[in-house]
């Protein structure tokens, strides 16, 4: 169903949560969460922890989560108890006919990025997998990952790409 953008963290929260078996929480976490949601004449992401999160938009990086520091590794696990005001949310106002296109991904690939390098290290994901549609895209996103680094690196490679334009029932 619809939510409200002000809602969009704590539902997260809450798939999150309810996605740890029972008595298991204690054990549970992660090292970053993201969310990108398009609505209401803007796009709306939400960042927790480390990776890197790219936003472009008509092909101009709006929004690089790269900051010093911000592709440490972190150590601290992000649990079902972080609070909510711990997440780094921007709101990107859109217009009509608009191209918005996203690229989120885990430390195991953001660690590997040239520094100053991340607009295009989005860029060629979102190329490689943005027109694709479903399996095609998962398939070629995993054929990615699997390829990725020299050293076999085993550390997470988790990425989402997310490409869509605003249409007039948009806004």
């Amino acid at each position: 169903g619809s939510i409200a953008c002000e809602e969009i963290v704590g539902t997260l929260r809450s798939f999150y949560r309810n996605t740890i078996e029972r008595g298991h929480e204690a054990h549970a976490g992660t090292t970053c969460i993201f969310a990108a949601v398009l609505r209401d004449k803007e796009l709306v992401v939400g960042k927790i922890g480390d990776g890197m999160c790219v936003v472009l938009v008509n092909d101009k990086a709006e929004y690089l989560s790269h900051e010093e520091n911000d592709f440490a590794n972190v150590v601290d696990a992000l649990s079902y108890e972080t609070p909510i005001d711990a997440w780094d949310i921007r709101r990107i106002p859109l217009h009509y006919g608009d191209k918005a296109e996203v690229f989120m991904a885990t430390d195991g690939i953001a660690g590997d990025v040239v520094p100053g390098k991340e607009r295009e290290c989005a860029a060629y994901f979102i190329k490689k997998v943005g027109d694709k549609k479903g399996e095609e895209a998962n398939e070629t996103l995993r054929d990615i990952l699997i390829r990725w680094g020299e050293d076999g690196s085993a550390d997470d490679k988790t990425a989402i790409v997310y490409k869509d334009q605003v249409h007039e029932n948009d806004c």
